[in-house]
C-alpha cells in the first residue's frame, strides 16, 4: 500500500515526460517536412541526373561554334527567376506611378478645399468700416 503513491507519482512524471517528448517529436517532424520542401524547391527540376555541370563548373562544349551543354532544369530555373524579377519590376513601377498619382490627387484636393474654404477677407477695401459712419 505504501508503494502505490510512489508508483502513481512516477507514472504521472513519465506521462508528463512522454507528452513533452511527443510535442518535441511533432515539432521536429514539422521542421523536417519544411526542410524537405525547401530542398525540393531549391533543387533543379528535371535533368538533375543528366550529369550536367555543377555550380561553379564550366559547361561542357558540344561541337563547334561554342555551343554548350544545356540543362533543362537550369534553364527553367533561370527563366523562372527572370520572370519573377520582371514581374517584381513591373509591380514596383506600378506602385511608383500610383504613389505619384496619389500625391497629385492629394494636392488637387487641398487646392479645391482651399478654394471652397470660407474667407472673411474683403476684397474691396473702399467700403470702410460700417461702424465708423
Amino acid at each position: 500500500k505504501k508503494q502505490y503513491p510512489a508508483a502513481s507519482h512516477a507514472t504521472k512524471l513519465r506521462k508528463q515526460e512522454n507528452a513533452m517528448l511527443e510535442k518535441k517529436l511533432h515539432e521536429l517532424q514539422q521542421n523536417v517536412i519544411q526542410r524537405e520542401h525547401i530542398r525540393r524547391l531549391r533543387a533543379p527540376q528535371g535533368g538533375a541526373s543528366q550529369g550536367g555541370p555543377q555550380d561553379g563548373e564550366k559547361p561542357r562544349i558540344i561541337g563547334g561554334g561554342g555551343r554548350i551543354e544545356e540543362n533543362e532544369g537550369q534553364i527553367r530555373a533561370a527563366q523562372a527567376g527572370f520572370r519573377e524579377v520582371k514581374t517584381r519590376q513591373a509591380l514596383m513601377e506600378a506602385a511608383r506611378k500610383h504613389t505619384e498619382e496619389i500625391e497629385i490627387l492629394t494636392k488637387e484636393l487641398d487646392r479645391l478645399r482651399q478654394k471652397t474654404f470660407p474667407s472673411f477677407v474683403q476684397l474691396n477695401e473702399d467700403r470702410g468700416n460700417p461702424d465708423h459712419r
